[in-house]
């Protein structure tokens, strides 16, 4: 049985926490949990942190179109330094979020740096 954190993991929090402010997720999800993010924290995100996006398409992240509060979108970026065509598609999509990208090195930094209030649950990272 695999004991990763995955996407029903992700389902079965945000159900339970609605209310939450900025969520960052250091896991490789799916387009199922930004639906879900969608669904369940419409109203209440305003950051959104998510490691590395392999599993994660286009139509994935716009989802996130449609929520008023999103105003920034963490994503690790792990081609190179350089953004690459899909994250340019993504800024050109999501015209209304602060996009920033991190590669290894940043990204390591910035999750090592997060300064609000957090409770942490593994790879989890939570404001409420």
């Amino acid at each position: 049985r695999d004991r990763a954190f995955n996407d029903y993991h992700v389902e079965t929090l945000l159900t339970r926490c609605n209310k939450i402010k900025a969520l960052g997720l250091e896991l490789n999800l799916t387009d199922v949990s930004l639906i879900n993010i969608g669904q369940c924290l419409n109203g209440t995100l305003e950051e959104l942190s998510l490691g590395p996006c392999d599993e994660i398409s286009l139509w994935g992240f716009l989802e996130l179109k449609y929520m008023p509060r999103l105003k920034i979108l963490n994503v690790f970026y792990y081609r190179c330094k350089d953004e690459g065509e899909e994250i340019q598609n993504l800024r050109k999509h999501l015209p209304h979020l602060m996009i920033k990208t991190f590669w290894w090195l940043n990204w390591l930094k910035f999750v090592s740096s997060v300064t609000y209030k957090q409770e942490n649950y593994g790879q989890l990272k939570i404001n409420v």
